[in-house]
């Protein structure tokens, strides 16, 4: 056989004198060669190959179809894998019964990229034993905030990892979880930035990821996480999201089950709460509130939301339209009573204070631990209503007989919060929930005034036999909470108050007055700065041509941020101030004379 024959299967005969390619002499064309280039010059700026006639093209346009169109079948089916995949994901999700409500627990086709970010969080979890061993260690189960969350399942029965193809939200919570147990174990939370970090960044920025049950929890969860760093305005931001989604899925109009019920109870009382911490206006008007349980504490929480909402409707009046603190009392008297008929709805002996909880069985120690919680809401939000009063008498310079009911509730109100905050605080001094520092550090100051206040009666100041014991559990109070990590920013100016108080037992005289002065400064809600000025005990001190601007210079200044917008209320007019400063120069004068 010659090598023309064996060659026969891949190359044709030609005629002498072809030079053109196939594709030039398929368009009839002679192919132009540009010197150095193997290819025509039509081939090559189309990309395409130049084959000599001699060459056999075995591949026609029927065969190409074929295998795109094989191809294509491989694609259809890997689509429908991972549909089935989505599925079975948003299957695994928590959702009420279907007559409950109809929207879907997660988004009915997420992008892949949901698929590669849940590869991606369960790489950063930890094994499921190292899990199991911090939530043990975290007390995550313990915490008396998940004792409150009606329906909330113990994350220790959730020992086991997410599957690997469920949805992020699953993991983004588990990773929350850890996160919490982790501030805890480590009191400098680095191990739990991390995870915080990354749920942020990948889940509960995303609305498309938090659009579930799932979701609202893990943004409680987040939000409890910044509570306990002390960052209450991003903690209170974290809150209004959850609340706005919660919206946008129904959970405020439909009647859904008891575990959605119980989530928009908590997100609108966490926010009434926080809003009244923070001089804020809340979201959600008097909304039908039920708790979503059978406990005996839901009432009572329940009429708390509604008190705080009233409180803050208050404040924000006086604050707005500048009214008179009488004008308010009746409307305070109304928000009292509701406090008294709530307090009605528990058994009796309900209130009674046990202390301490070192003797107690865990269990019984944390359930304890839950009701002496609710306990603080309630007496908390007793001192932040009969506030506004004390500031009123602090600045009228005289007592009021009017203001007495008023003064002795809340200084009751802010016993009961500093006890009960110490029995919890000795019993768990490294508890990472934060809620309750703020709540003890505002009664502390309000009691702090209430004492000052009494001073002015003399020898017939009953406050005078209880001032010790106040002031003890005042100073135990800030002894437990400065040794932890983020600290309450309000203990250093208590400390310089309680030295304003002990001076003014000692026989010290104060002017106060509504004012930017600088020095102290009490962050506490709806209330400019009030300032103490120290008049100085030689009055030869100051002389007589020195006037208002020699005493203004003279004196000790001390300035306390308080709630509640009372410019006017607590007749604390800067133009009040300076007559009262005149009749100390005045009275100055007369003396050089």
């Amino acid at each position: 056989m010659d090598s023309t024959e064996s060659l026969g299967s891949s190359r044709r005969r030609l005629r002498k004198g072809t030079f053109s390619c196939q594709e030039c002499k398929r368009r009839k064309k002679r192919c132009l060669f540009r010197s150095g280039e193997s290819g025509c010059a039509w081939c090559r700026g189309r990309g395409l190959p130049c084959l000599g006639q001699d060459v056999i093209n075995d591949v026609n346009p029927d065969r190409v179809g074929h295998r795109v169109s094989h191809v294509e079948g491989l694609v259809s089916q890997l689509l429908q894998q991972r549909q089935r995949q989505v599925e079975q994901r948003a299957a695994q999700l928590t959702t009420t019964s279907s007559n409950s409500y109809s929207w879907p627990s997660i988004p009915p086709s997420p992008s892949a990229s949901s698929i590669s970010i849940s590869t991606y969080l369960r790489s950063v979890l930890p094994s499921p034993s190292e899990a199991a061993l911090i939530f043990s260690n975290g007390d995550l189960a313990r915490m008396p905030h998940r004792l409150l969350w009606h329906g909330a399942k113990d994350p220790l029965e959730e020992s086991h990892c997410p599957p690997a193809g469920a949805h992020p939200v699953w993991f983004g919570r588990r990773l929350m979880q850890l996160a919490l147990c982790l501030q805890h174990i480590d009191s400098r939370e680095r191990a739990g930035s991390r995870y915080a970090a990354l749920v942020e960044r990948h889940v509960t920025s995303l609305d498309v990821m938090i659009e579930s049950l799932e979701g609202l929890e893990t943004l409680m969860l987040e939000m409890l996480y910044y509570i306990n760093q002390s960052k209450n305005r991003v903690a209170w931001l974290k809150c209004r999201r959850a609340i706005m989604m919660a919206q946008l899925m129904g959970l405020d109009r439909r009647d859904q089950g008891e575990h959605a019920k119980g989530l928009w109870f908590r997100l609108v009382a966490g926010d009434r709460i926080m809003s009244l911490e923070l001089g804020l206006p809340h979201h959600v008007d008097e909304p039908d509130l039920s708790a979503g349980s059978d406990v005996l504490l839901k009432e009572l929480q329940s009429a708390h939301v509604i008190i705080s909402g009233r409180i803050i409707s208050r404040n924000l009046r006086m604050q707005r339209q500048r009214t008179e603190i009488t004008s308010e009392k009746r409307d305070t008297q109304a928000i009292d009573l509701l406090a008294k008929e709530a307090m009605k709805q528990t058994p009796t002996g309900w209130w009674v204070f046990q202390s301490p909880l070192s003797g107690m069985d865990v269990n019984d120690a944390m359930a304890e631990t839950a009701r002496l919680t609710v306990q603080i809401n309630h007496f908390s939000l007793l001192v932040n209503l009969h506030q506004p009063f004390i500031v009123h008498e602090l600045r009228s310079c005289i007592a009021s007989e009017e203001l007495s009911y008023n003064r002795a509730t809340l200084i009751d109100a802010c016993r009961n919060v500093l006890r009960r905050f110490l029995t919890i605080r000795n019993y768990q001094p490294s508890v990472a929930y934060r809620g309750y520092d703020f709540k003890s550090m505002s009664s502390a100051i309000a009691l702090v005034l209430a004492h000052i206040i009494g001073h002015r009666h003399g020898l017939e100041n009953v406050l005078e036999h209880s001032r010790s014991q106040d002031l003890t559990m005042i100073r135990q109070g800030i002894a437990l909470i400065e040794h932890l990590p983020h600290p309450e920013p309000m203990i250093k100016s208590l400390k310089e108050l309680l030295e304003v108080e002990e001076d003014i037992s000692n026989g010290a005289e104060y002017i106060w007055m509504v004012g930017e002065v600088v020095g102290l400064h009490l962050t506490i809600p709806y209330l400019e700065a009030l300032s103490a000025l120290r008049i100085p005990d030689h009055r030869g001190d100051i002389e007589p041509h020195d006037g208002l601007s020699a005493l203004m210079t003279r004196v000790n200044t001390v300035s306390v941020t308080l709630p509640n917008g009372m410019l006017h209320m607590a007749e604390t007019r800067l133009e009040a101030s300076e007559d009262v400063t005149k009749d100390v120069h005045q009275e100055v004068m007369h003396d050089s004379l």
